[in-house]
């Protein structure tokens, strides 16, 4: 079986400087395993939200202890410094 895919999705309001973060989890036949939504306060950047959107869906793999996860994302340079192998200890 593949690793789930996570994709991230976020929005930025430079005025607010609020992020809107969207990330679906699904496995390797496309199943919808998890979806979360949510809105953060005091983000400084766009890149700054893709980070936290990247960050929330690796916490996600962490907290329902997925050994491996792909993270799909629309910044590469976020997605570029993620892409490494971590040996988390459960």
């Amino acid at each position: 079986m593949e690793a789930p895919t996570q994709k991230c999705y976020q929005a930025f309001d430079t005025n607010c400087k609020k992020s809107a973060v969207g990330i679906v989890a699904r496995n390797s036949e496309g199943e919808i395993l998890v979806s979360l939504s949510k809105i953060f306060q005091q983000v400084e950047s766009p890149f700054a939200a893709e980070a936290i959107a990247c960050r929330t869906a690796l916490q996600i793999s962490v907290d329902l202890l997925w050994t491996e996860t792909i993270i799909e994302g629309d910044a590469l340079s976020v997605i570029k410094n993620t892409e490494t192998e971590v040996k988390i200890d459960q």
